[in-house]
């Protein structure tokens, strides 16, 4: 699968159909939150064995850990999104393939590190996916291995001051508020995504009490701040890290 593809089996009120994993074809090329940068600066080494969810069309995610000197492997379920990738020059070197979070081919503790970046995790709307999805990451994970995402929070998606230059945030927010959809399991973000959300105070037992897991760290985007009380009440989307027991 090297530098290739490989195909593994096994607006708020808008009334258009709600977009999921399986038809988004992620484009966005940002360099990404402060905080992934310095968790993986402080936790990914050479050689460490990474797997990233979730590639997109560009692999940002899976170019970073490869810039880190992780070797790394790569997949999407939406196979338009990992050939769109795998044409780029900047795929060399990461392992690519179709593949599925719930089913991933890979013998139990393959890997140190699963990232799960861009609120991939909640694509998973269903409580019992989701976990699923959690348990199919501890599963692959090597004893002291690392798990890190970011997950939407419906308090910050309230009150974050991120994104309130765009006016069409604003119109998104009133929606949000006015809807109750805070207040609901999943919700509608900006780009018509259907995903789950679910507040720190419960992200945290819903890996560890799962899966055995340690929280390592959990931090807002800018990393300025490790505090549960702010991170649930102003960060959109916390980074959190987790560890898996020796």
């Amino acid at each position: 699968m090297q530098g290739g593809i490989g195909s593994v089996s096994g607006g708020l009120n808008s009334m258009r159909t709600p977009v999921d994993a399986r038809s988004h074809v992620y484009r966005a090329n940002r360099p990404g939150p402060v905080c992934e940068e310095r968790i993986l600066a402080e936790f990914c080494r050479p050689g460490l064995r990474a797997l990233d969810v979730g590639c997109g069309a560009v692999g940002r995610s899976a170019r970073k850990l490869q810039r880190f000197g992780a070797s790394v492997y790569s997949f999407d379920i939406n196979e338009q999104s990992v050939r769109e990738f795998a044409h780029s020059p900047a795929a060399g070197g990461i392992r690519l393939f179709v593949g599925d979070l719930l089913h991933l081919p890979f013998g139990n503790g393959y890997f140190d590190l699963v990232l799960i970046a861009v609120r991939g995790l909640d694509y998973f709307v269903s409580r019992a996916e989701r976990t699923a999805a959690i348990l199919e990451v501890d599963r692959v994970l090597a004893a002291g291995g690392l798990f890190a995402f970011n997950s939407a929070n419906p308090i910050g998606n309230l009150l974050s001051p991120r994104g309130l230059h765009r006016r069409a945030y604003w119109r998104w927010r009133r929606d949000f508020l006015l809807s109750r959809a805070w207040r609901r399991d999943s919700f509608i973000d900006l780009n018509g995504l259907r995903l789950r959300q679910t507040p720190p105070h419960r992200v945290i037992p819903e890996v560890t009490e799962n899966t055995g897991m340690s929280l390592v760290c959990m931090m807002n985007r800018q990393a300025t701040s490790r505090n549960l009380a702010l991170l649930t009440l102003f960060s959109s989307a916390p980074y959190y890290l987790f560890r898996k027991a020796s």
